[in-house]
């Protein structure tokens, strides 16, 4: 469903409902505001407790399936699995993406751990059954862990100086893969995350 659809639910996301949630909050008194608010955060930390425990579970539930069905098929494949159960071909791909990933969450159970040891400002309870397993990567995490900080403007104490930095940016926006997209901001977003990527990956292994 589009995002402005409205859904007349709690969690639509309209500009009827968007503007309709503010009116019924604009005439109460600034102190009920605040603890509305403390209320509303508390209750958000709880649920995400919640939806954090149902994920561990989820992926307990996805290597458990995952033996039993080598063990009752031999099929090492969970696609060829989930086609020999009966599942549309398409959901049975899909499913079997999710089911493999959160396999691949249990068996690395460690890795993920050091990952987000060192990348402290990111909060594993926080975190998708996908941003778990892209977590399996150091540079995920660090990369991640830097948009949550929010470090879009100049960082107040620079290893470098202004002058080299100007530089490199003359030379990434005139370099002719940065030209090629240079008109879609999507394009453009795609290539340097690719890029700080490939430095990070570089970095890492050294």
């Amino acid at each position: 469903m589009a995002l402005m659809t409205c859904k007349r639910q709690g969690d639509c996301w309209c500009s009827i409902c968007h503007t309709a949630r503010l009116n019924q909050y604009i005439s109460k008194d600034s102190n009920i505001l605040l603890k509305d608010f403390e209320k509303c955060k508390r209750k958000e930390h709880k649920l995400l407790s919640n939806l954090f425990e149902e994920i561990l579970k989820s992926v307990a539930i996805a290597k458990a399936f995952r033996v039993k069905a080598e063990q009752e098929t031999g099929y090492k494949q969970m696609k060829r699995h989930l086609l020999f159960l009966g599942l549309d071909p398409e959901y049975a791909t899909n499913l079997a993406r999710t089911i493999n990933n959160a396999v691949w969450v249990f068996d690395n159970f460690e890795r993920i751990t050091f990952n987000l040891n060192v990348c402290t400002d990111i909060n594993i309870r926080r975190l998708s059954l996908h941003q778990l397993y892209l977590a399996k990567d150091m540079s995920w995490c660090l990369m991640y862990q830097e948009q949550l900080r929010g470090h879009k403007k100049k960082p107040k104490l620079l290893d470098y100086d202004e002058e080299s930095f100007e530089d490199l940016a003359k030379y990434i926006e005139s370099h002719p893969a940065f030209l090629a997209v240079s008109d879609d901001p999507k394009r453009v977003t795609a290539l340097m995350t690719r890029l700080q990527k490939r430095v990070l990956s570089k970095e890492l292994k050294k």
